[in-house]
Formats: C-alpha cells, structure tokens, sequence
C-alpha cells in the first residue's frame, strides 16, 4: 500500500498491469476479476460515455449506487474526468418505501442543482415506476401502493414538491460504459475541485449534501494508508457496504484506488440475505481488511452461531483489520462476533474500532493494529452527570452491568461500557467542547470537534447548517457527544437524541443495546425514545422482533433496563422487522420512529404501557 496518487495518474499507471484491481461477486456467488488494464480501460470508457451523455467538467448527476459493477466504473470516470457525481441510494425493495426514497433524490438534486440521473436501466425503470405511483397517490388515487406513504409524509410537513417527479434527465449506465476509451479527456489534480458529493447519514434530518474536494479526499486516503503501512498492514480490502454512503464509498473504493490496493465487491443484498456470505469472502479473494457498521457483527454472528460447522471449515487466520464504525460500537457484539468465529481462526485482536464521518470524508480515529476492543467501563449515573468516571471491572465486560465491585463507597453500582475509537490519525485533532466551545478535560462528556485536512468545508445549498457545522478556524462541530481519555475516542451518542428524563441524560444506545440482547429481538432495530409524561418525559422502547418473542417481551425489557440503568419504560412496543424506519445506511432514525409512535403509525404486534 503506497502514498495516494491522483485518480487520472493512476490510470497511466495501471496501463498493461496485469495485477487485480477489483473483484466482483454475482449472485451465483462466482467473483469476476478485473485486471488493472482493464480497470482503467473501463474507467476511460465510462469518463467518455459521460461526455457523449452531456455530462461534462462540472456538471452534477445523481448517480444509483445499485450494483457495484454498475457503479465503480461511472463513479471514478467522473471522478477523473470532471462531472461531479451524487451517489444516492437504489431503489427500495418494498413499494411502501418509495416516497421516502424519492424525498431524499429530490432533496440531493435540489441541494446540488443535478441535471440528470444515472443508473441501470432496471433502476431507471424502477425510478419511474415509482415516480407514477407517487403522481397517482398525490391525485388522490386510492389504489396506490404508495398513498399511505404520500400521506404519512404530507402530515409530517413535508411539501407536495418532495414526491412529484425529479425532472432529471435520465442516463443509462449502459450506455455511459460502451465509450470509447481514447476518446476520454481526464482533468488534473487541484485541491479545490469538487469531486463528489455525498450525502450525510440523516439519522437526525434530512440528509445534507456535503461537498468533497480533491485535496480532503486525499488527505484522508493519505491518513489511511500510512495508519496502514505504519501498522504492517498488506492485502486487499473486501467490502459489501454500500457506496451512497461514505464508509463505502471512500474507505473500500476511493482509498484502495488512490494507493493501488486491490478491492473486492459485494453487493449489499448478498450480505442482507445470508451475513455468513461476508467471512467466507474474505477466504475466497484472500482480503485482509473490512469493515461494517455494529449492527452487522450482530446479525453476522446470530447467523454464524447456528452453523458451527460452517464456521470451523473457515480459515480466517489471513485477515488483518476488521473495523468498525459508522455507529456507535457496543464491546459486547464485537466480542460475541469474535468468539463466534474463533473456531475459524479469527484473532479478536484485529477487530478495529473507528470514528468518523462524512464531513471529515470518512475516517478521522482508528485503534492500533492489535489492540483489539478497548472498553472502558464507567459510572452510568456519572455518565448521566457528564462525566465518565471508571469502575473496577474486566475488560470483556458486557455493555451494562449490574451489581458490580467498583472504587467508589457502594458495593453496587450501574455501569455502562464504551469502546475506545482509537487517537486521531497524523494531522488530525480532536476535541471535546462545551455548549460555549470551550475546551472541556479528559473524561468529560461534550460534543465531539474535529480539525485536519480532511474536513470539508460546506454542504451545498444549505448555508446555514454550514455556518452551524464548520467554523472558520477549521473546527468541525459533529453533534456527536464523546469523551477523550489518554488520547483515546469514546464515543457517547448524538446530541439531538438525548433522553432527558428526571433531569438525567440517558444516551439511547444503552437502552438499545440492552434490548437487542433479549431474545427475539433484531439487531439494529430498537429504538429508545420518550413521550411526555405529567411531570417528566417517560421512556419509550420501540422493539422489531419475531411474533413469536412479542407477548413475553415488554416484560424482558421493563426488567433488563431497570436492572442495568434504574430507569422505567413506560411504554414498550413489539413491531415486526422492517417496521422501524433508517437512513440509506442502516441506522436507525430515532426522532422520525418517535413521531410515528407518537401519531399511532406504528403497526404493534404488541404493547405494554404503564399509566403515571
């Protein structure tokens, strides 16, 4: 793995350079090698097919991060060439899902003012199936699948315009990739150009359309690959994420392209369908590095754990990093995922917990190759006060405990688990603040600040989140609260899904992270939220889970958080999977579940309110 280079001085170099550049897996689970010569002949050819499309230096398109052979190829052509691509995210599998769908395209085309979309011509034809729909619903057709969803956002104050048609001329990738490859004309490297853009997670809002410039994208490649070289690490980078989102995007395209590593695609659907899939890749192709979001270590050991036999005949022992990030990182399901493949090989030890986010273009904190999950187990009632305040207890500690020896005068005491994201890497701060910005100590909770070359500078067509999120003394304010301790990230929550409940602030993720646990329940589907109540807000617990699990869960729950934190729910609800809405990369949008619990859309399998 080598220092960056320019995406345009990488194609001269991988001219009759027989080495892998990509792999690709179909769904017959066959991988398709791309040689390097021909990776960068299909990225001339697709630059070339942009400009016959009308899409020249400069001009934004959104562009369907469906299948990743649909996608590299367009997506680095016009990264070389100058059209500034919007990745957005495919097509919804299930009908009802389209308007949301449709309301973040329009909202990035309106933000990044794109004329045209691309895709593949099954998207395409999906797209417009579902603008019809839309059309039909908002004149009052009642045969739509859509109309609930046209309703439910018209309600929630969304306007007519967010889910009528994109207007957007659309471009067949098709098309785009049967270009001429000499007839390509790439632009040169200049730190200030506009590369991508790419839209923020929206876990709290709608998604921001953040602006990605060249000379941030390879500073943070640069980081990257020297924590990589400096850490020993070689081999190949293996990825099923998708690339509508920044993990995806920059950590397994970008980067590996930018140092010459080679990469190896999954499509999102082949995990989601069986997250065994994933560890066996990496055996197949010989990748050393990957990564996932929490919520994937869950569901991939679940399913791992009820085939044992499977998982010995693995031989893991080659893989190198194992990261996690892009949403907060319970030590306990990385250490179930770990012990789960331990019969294969697998070494806890390279799990490798992160932090980052698009403003910062991906990655900002990493832990040291082999240091593993580093949990620091503090005070919940501390944590409530603001303050991260260590208890004596083992390392491999759960996420929450209970009736446990500490240091301070009580025999007994709550505590909570957070895992170590590592130290910033070379060139990058940061730092915990207050309410005002001021600088707070080590083991202080505050909002997360970050400074370095990889910040981005604005979101596009939104001047004041811009002015709210990125100063001009290079600070970026993440609305993520954390703590610094020896230099180390711990990451707390964000700050606009704080429970404030007696007058103590509770961060949600401890309450889910509970409740994931019991049986039944899915992973990455629980949300913990609150309802007023007639003196204090009250806990609310919101739970995907099997019917099966539904009638004895409220009860599970009620227990579990009394137990581990001394707080109430007041009202826990059973829904089936799928029912919890999130952000085109997998999390869970806390205040839009809040919203629909609170105006009865939820579909209950089954409930338990508390009155008072």
């Amino acid at each position: 793995m080598g220092k960056p280079s320019w995406i345009a001085d990488i194609l001269d170099a991988y001219r009759d350079d027989p080495r892998t550049a990509f792999g690709f897996r179909g769904d017959d689970g066959v991988w398709t090698m791309q040689s390097r010569h021909e990776a960068q002949l299909a990225i001339r050819a697709a630059a070339a097919g942009l400009a016959d499309a009308g899409l020249r230096p400069g001009a934004r398109f959104l562009l369907i991060a469906d299948e990743p052979r649909d996608f590299v190829a367009p997506f680095l052509g016009a990264a070389a060439s100058g059209p500034v691509a919007v990745p957005v995210p495919p097509p919804p599998r299930f009908a009802a899902a389209g308007v949301a769908w449709l309301r973040t395209l329009r909202a990035l085309a309106d933000a990044t003012g794109a004329e045209a979309v691309c895709g593949s011509a099954a998207a395409l034809a999906a797209l417009e199936a579902l603008e019809g729909e839309a059309d039909s619903a908002l004149e009052g057709g009642t045969d739509s699948v859509l109309k609930s969803g046209v309703d439910n956002a018209l309600e929630s104050g969304a306007e007519e315009a967010d889910t009528e048609r994109l207007g957007l001329r659309p471009v067949a990738v098709e098309s785009i990739v049967g270009g001429e490859p000499s007839a390509a004309r790439l632009v040169p490297y200049d730190p200030e150009r506009l590369v991508y853009v790419q839209a923020s997670s929206g876990s709290t809002s709608r998604p921001k359309a953040v602006a990605a410039r060249a000379g941030a994208l390879l500073a943070n490649s640069g980081a990257m690959a020297e924590h990589w070289t400096a850490e020993g690490i070689a081999g190949g980078f293996l990825s099923w994420l998708p690339f509508n989102h920044d993990m995806g995007l920059v950590a397994f395209l970008i980067a590996p392209f930018c140092t010459q590593s080679s990469c190896f695609f999954m499509p999102t659907k082949a995990f989601a369908r069986d997250p065994r899939v994933w560890m066996k890749a990496m055996q197949e192709t010989g990748a050393s590095i990957t990564y996932a979001p929490n919520f994937a270590f869950a569901v991939a050991a679940r399913r791992a754990a009820t085939d044992p036999e499977g998982v010995a005949a693995l031989d893991l022992r080659g893989v190198r990093v194992v990261g996690s990030g892009g949403e907060s990182i319970n030590a306990e399901t990385l250490e179930q995922f770990a012990a789960v493949y331990a019969s294969a090989g697998f070494d806890r030890c390279v799990l490798a917990p992160s932090y980052g986010m698009a403003e910062a273009t991906v990655g900002v904190t990493i832990t040291e190759r082999g240091a593993g999950v580093l949990a620091d187990t503090v005070s919940a009632d501390e944590v409530s006060a603001g303050r991260a305040v260590p208890v004596l207890m083992p390392v491999s500690a759960p996420a929450t405990d209970t009736d446990t020896d500490t240091d301070t005068d009580t025999d007994t005491a709550s505590t909570v688990t957070f895992v170590s994201c590592g130290k910033p890497f070379s060139g990058h701060e940061a730092s915990i603040r207050d309410a005002d910005g001021t600088p707070l100590a080590d083991r202080t909770i505050g909002e997360i600040w970050l400074r370095g070359p990889s910040n981005a500078h604005e979101y596009l067509g939104d001047p004041e989140a811009t002015a709210r999120t990125f100063r001009a003394d290079g600070w970026l304010r993440t609305g993520d609260r954390g703590y610094l301790a020896d230099g180390h990230l711990y990451v707390v929550g964000r700050i606009k899904d704080l429970l404030i409940i007696n007058g103590c602030n509770t961060d949600p993720q401890l309450v889910e992270w509970l409740v994931e646990a019991l049986p039944g329940v899915r992973p990455g589907g629980v949300v913990a939220c609150t309802r007023q109540g007639p003196q204090t807000e009250q806990l609310v617990v919101v739970a995907e889970c099997h019917r099966s699990a539904a009638a004895t869960l409220p009860g599970q729950v009620r227990d579990a958080v009394s137990r581990a934190l001394s707080l109430t729910a007041h009202d826990v609800v059973a829904v089936r999977p799928g029912s919890i809405p999130k952000t085109t990369s997998g999390k869970v949008r806390r205040q839009e579940t809040r919203r629909r619990y609170l105006d009865g859309e939820l579909t209950v399998l089954t409930r338990a309110a508390e009155s008072g």
